[in-house]
């Protein structure tokens, strides 16, 4: 089972695509909000944001969404030498480089910097359409949330997983309208009873695939079932997760 409490740094409930279980991250916002003080030795919230070069307003407004920029943890990790992974879990050494145990390097490599950056990935932001490729459209802005590499690794792709805001309750109540999907754009071809992100007739569809004969059936929980030939269809990309708001 995948540890949701690593896979990103959300506040809000997850659920995976093929399970209802859900977390409350508000203990887990605390935690790294404190542990990013510590960092840099801030004894208020004023403090933090001068660390950051940001306004004290928006540290409160963080605060208040408990949801933390990733920005916030890169630029201190930088900055201060600290470890991203001690900020986000409190695992590990406080510092790059330094020896769990706290003993000189007796032989054993360090991770290097770049490996170190290459353990977070940031997701990119999809659109419900496809591009002149007639693959589903990825842009170029970035996700608010950062996620562990070998997390994601458990459910699919990293570098293929793109994010996505739900279109529509025809998958109301399991996904809802605007719920945040993570589609994964290597997995087009069809395995029977998964959710998959679609594309037919010039219309993008997230449905439930099922092999019905020869047909293909795509089905929601809150719209009529559609029976159709599989060259009807595009598959763009398996729904490996959502994000319940």
């Amino acid at each position: 089972m995948i540890n949701k409490t690593k896979i990103g740094i959300p506040s809000r409930s997850v659920e995976k695509s093929q399970g209802k279980e859900k977390n409350d991250y508000s203990t887990k916002f605390d935690d790294i909000f404190t542990r990013l003080k510590d960092a840099v030795g801030a004894k208020s919230d004023n403090d933090l944001g001068e660390a950051l070069g940001l306004r004290q307003q928006t540290i409160s407004a963080a605060r208040s969404k408990k949801q933390i920029p990733p920005g916030w943890v890169v630029e201190i990790s930088a900055k201060f030498g600290v470890s991203a992974d001690w900020i986000l879990y409190g695992e590990g050494p406080v510092r790059r480089g330094e020896n769990q145990k706290g003993h000189e390097n007796d032989g054993i490599s360090q991770i290097g910097e770049n490996d170190r950056r290459k353990s977070y990935i940031m997701l990119k932001w999809a659109k419900p359409k496809v591009n002149e490729a007639g693959e589903l459209f990825v842009g170029n802005e970035s996700w608010e949330h950062i996620f562990v590499r070998n997390e994601l690794d458990k459910i699919g792709t990293p570098e293929k997983i793109a994010v996505m805001m739900m279109p529509g309750n025809d998958m109301f109540p399991v996904i809802k309208d605007k719920n945040s999907i993570l589609i994964d754009t290597s997995q087009t071809n069809m395995v029977s009873d998964y959710i998959y992100a679609v594309y037919i007739s010039e219309a993008f569809l997230i449905r439930r695939l099922t092999v019905a004969g020869n047909n293909i059936v795509l089905s929601g929980y809150n719209c009529e079932s559609v029976e159709i030939p599989p060259d009807e269809i595009k598959i763009l990309g398996r729904v490996v997760y959502w994000i319940s708001g």
